[in-house]
């Protein structure tokens, strides 16, 4: 079970595969990441977690680019509160409330810089293909560099 790398879901249940071992595969999923472009309200998200842990997730991170929580916070603070997801990770793209941001389980992930070279780059009529295939970058970081 430790060589699972991903796993789907579908109406059958929740499948994880080990690629090292062809045709093994298990019932068990370990970590589940939920991402979407936007939450809105949050009910999708918050059930889709709901039922990763039905399935036996042990940890829950929910990822968006755009936590706009139309309904508030109450619907995501309860959700914490009942053990549905571990993190939620939102970019600062969007307006999130103070009470929000103040819970240990959020994490705003800052875009000021990726925007700013964004736009640097349309100014100098360049391409933004090395900005948006962050491969470079993640090698860099990797490898220490800056």
């Amino acid at each position: 079970m430790n060589n699972i790398k991903y796993a789907f879901i579908d109406e059958f249940g929740a499948f994880g595969y080990d690629f090292s071992n062809p045709g093994c595969s298990t019932h068990f999923i370990i970590t589940a990441i939920i991402v979407d472009d936007m939450i809105a309200s949050g009910t999708s998200m918050i059930e889709v977690a709901k039922d990763l842990k039905e399935r036996g997730a042990k940890k829950v991170y929910l990822v968006a680019t755009f936590a706009l929580l139309t309904e508030g916070p109450d619907c995501f603070i309860k959700a914490h509160q009942e053990g549905l997801f571990d993190k939620l990770y939102a970019t600062n793209l969007s307006y999130v409330s103070d009470k929000i941001k103040e819970e240990d389980w959020y994490h705003s992930v800052d875009m000021s810089e990726k925007i700013a070279r964004i736009i640097n780059t349309m100014h100098n009529h360049e391409s933004l293909k090395p900005i948006f295939n962050g491969k470079k970058e993640i090698i860099d970081k990797i490898e220490g560099k800056k």
